[in-house]
């Protein structure tokens, strides 16, 4: 049995979309993964030289500042990388190692950065539960201030991609940006309390993870939203 042809108008309106919104080529989905990676540095190394390096940064051991600042600034550019890669299929990586990303990227930062500084500090890490709550609700609004503008950037990269799970690209796109906003805040923040760093710095991939699967899945229902009628 045949397969009835397309009526000839819709056809013309599937074939002018797909030329409107060409599929990026392997280079210019690599340009686009740098132009994300060296925006979103330049963003965040801007306000974080605004904001100024943590009041503590001298009077703590360096390791104790440097690996979780070197581990959340490695896990956002492989986070960044795994969500525009194309992966064999020219679709995107696998689903499993998306799904990957978007749970051991924040659980590997926030991980690293507690027992980094229960290494150096102790008990005397902690804070009382008053200061901790305020200080922790700071930087949880602060995350996304810096995360936001990275996640749209993310979303400008997928432009003229087929997804074929757009919802996890989305929130692996979400965490890509919490990963670098941990980074900055790994650099400014001098609250060291382990609670403060898992609701604080880490926790914020969680509401960006699904504000960036909610993103990808709406652009890529209006991308593929074909109108059947003139």
């Amino acid at each position: 049995m045949s397969t009835p042809s397309l009526p000839e108008d819709l056809r013309a309106r599937i074939l002018a979309r797909a030329a409107a919104t060409p599929a990026p080529t392997r280079t210019q989905t690599n340009l686009r993964l740098v132009a994300l990676i060296v925006t979103a540095a330049v963003w965040l190394l801007f306000m974080a030289l605004a904001h100024g390096r943590r009041s503590d940064w001298d009077a703590e051991p360096g390791w104790m500042l440097w690996v979780p600042l070197l581990n959340a600034s490695l896990a956002a550019v492989v986070v960044t990388s795994l969500a525009l890669a194309r992966g064999r299929t020219l679709l995107g990586p696998r689903v499993t190692w998306l799904l990957a990303a978007v749970v051991v990227a924040p659980v590997l930062s926030g991980t690293v950065t507690v027992a980094s500084v229960l290494g150096a500090l102790g008990s005397s890490a902690w804070l009382p539960r008053a200061m901790e709550l305020r200080t922790t609700v700071g930087c949880d609004v602060f995350s996304v201030i810096l995360a936001l503008p990275v996640l749209g950037l993310f979303l400008l990269s997928l432009r003229g991609r087929t997804l074929p799970a757009p919802g996890i690209v989305g929130a692996a796109g979400g965490v890509c940006a919490a990963s670098w906003a941990h980074a900055v805040l790994t650099g400014i923040c001098p609250w060291n309390d382990p609670l403060h760093i898992i609701l604080g710095h880490a926790a914020p991939a969680i509401p960006l993870a699904v504000l960036g699967a909610w993103a990808v899945r709406a652009l890529s229902r209006r991308a593929n939203r074909v109108p059947l009628r003139g």
